[in-house]
C-alpha cells in the first residue's frame, strides 16, 4: 500500500483526489493538507510515497515547495495535478522538482497511470500538455515565451506579485528580506522589458500566467431583488 498526501487549497478538490486515489487500489490518502507549510510539517514526520498537489499556492508558492520536497531526507514521489499549465509553466515544474505532471482535464485512467508512474519512479506528463508545451520546448532548447528567461526564483517573485501579493509578505513567505524581494522583481522585469504594473500585468495576462478580473454585475430580478452575477 502506497501513502499518499493531498495537496491543494480547496477542499472539494482534496477531497474528491483522495476519493479517487483510494477507489484504484494500493494508494492510501493518509493526509490532507490545504498549505504548504501543513503539508511539509507532516512529510518531515510520516513516510509518504507520493505527493498529490497543485503548483499554484498563494503561501510560499508551489515551485519553492517542490524544491524543498526535493531536499527533505524522506523525498516523497510528487505528482502535480493542475489548471495551470500554460507554457513555460509544465517544464519549470518539472525543473523545480515534479516527476508527473497531470491537468485537471485528464480521464480518472490516465491519472491512475501517471500515479503509478510515480511509484515506479517514472517520469509522466498527460498527453494534454506534452505535446504543446513540454515537446515543443525541449526540441528547441528554449521557450518562446518571455518568462522561460527568469531564474526561478525570479519567477517566483513574479507570480506572487502579480496576484497582489504585497513585498513584505513575498518576504516573509521565501524567508528573504523586502529589498532582496525589489531586487528580484527589478530582474524580472528587466528581463521581461516591461516598465510599470499595467505593462507587467498585461504581459501575465497574455501568457496565461494570471487570471483576468472580471468585476461583478448587477441586474434588478422580480420583486426587486437584485443579483450579482
Amino acid at each position: 500500500m502506497y501513502n499518499v498526501l493531498i495537496l491543494d487549497e480547496q477542499m472539494l478538490v482534496r477531497e474528491a483526489l483522495g476519493g479517487m486515489v483510494e477507489a484504484f487500489g494500493e494508494f492510501c490518502a493518509v493526509a490532507r493538507a490545504a498549505g504548504e507549510r501543513e503539508a511539509l510539517e507532516y512529510l518531515k514526520a510520516h513516510e509518504v510515497d507520493v505527493v498529490v498537489m497543485e503548483w499554484r499556492l498563494s503561501g510560499m508558492g508551489g515551485i519553492e515547495l517542490l524544491q524543498r520536497i526535493k531536499r527533505l531526507r524522506r523525498r516523497p514521489r510528487v505528482v502535480v495535478c493542475t489548471a495551470y499549465f500554460e507554457s513555460p509553466l509544465p517544464a519549470r515544474v518539472m525543473q523545480a522538482g515534479a516527476d508527473v505532471l497531470v491537468s485537471r482535464n485528464v480521464a480518472p485512467s490516465e491519472f491512475e497511470h501517471a500515479l503509478r508512474c510515480a511509484v515506479r519512479g517514472a517520469t509522466y506528463i498527460s498527453q494534454d500538455v506534452q505535446p504543446d508545451y513540454i515537446a515543443a520546448t525541449l526540441q528547441r532548447g528554449a521557450n518562446d515565451n518571455p518568462f522561460g528567461e527568469l531564474s526561478d526564483r525570479e519567477f517566483q517573485v513574479l507570480m506572487m506579485y502579480v496576484e497582489g501579493d504585497p513585498i513584505k509578505d513575498i518576504a516573509a513567505r521565501l524567508c528573504i528580506s523586502p529589498k532582496t524581494v525589489c531586487t528580484y522583481r527589478y530582474r524580472a522585469c528587466e528581463k521581461l522589458g516591461v516598465k510599470g504594473e499595467a505593462a507587467l500585468a498585461r504581459l501575465a495576462l497574455r501568457y496565461g500566467l494570471m487570471e483576468p478580473q472580471i468585476r461583478p454585475t448587477s441586474f434588478r430580478g422580480p420583486a426587486g431583488v437584485t443579483y450579482n452575477a
